[in-house]
């Protein structure tokens, strides 16, 4: 019972600790496409393994694809656009 509960919290952790992986990974990425700093650059979560990037007066949507439990990869969904300016994918999730 204390190991299943061991596994379990181990399991838990391991899955915080990859968000905070794939908001820094967006944090970077959104940072590379905008020359905004990354200290600058705030991240949220959206529903489908999708995550708003917004920083330095512009925002972007990225989807980071799980595969067998990692994020292999996170890809821009769109052109940085100008802070204020609609975001037609984060209103179709």
């Amino acid at each position: 019972m204390r190991s299943a509960l061991i596994t379990m919290a181990v399991g838990l952790l391991s899955a915080c600790a990859g968000v905070g992986v794939t908001r820094d990974t967006v944090r970077e990425r959104f940072g590379a496409d905008t020359e905004c700093p990354k200290a600058s650059v705030g991240v949220t979560d959206l529903p489908g393994n999708a995550y708003r990037a917004e920083g330095c007066g512009q925002f972007a949507t990225y989807v980071c694809p799980v595969v067998d439990g990692y994020v292999t990869s996170c890809m821009r969904e769109s052109d940085p656009r100008p802070t204020g300016f609609p975001d037609a994918g984060a209103g179709s999730r």
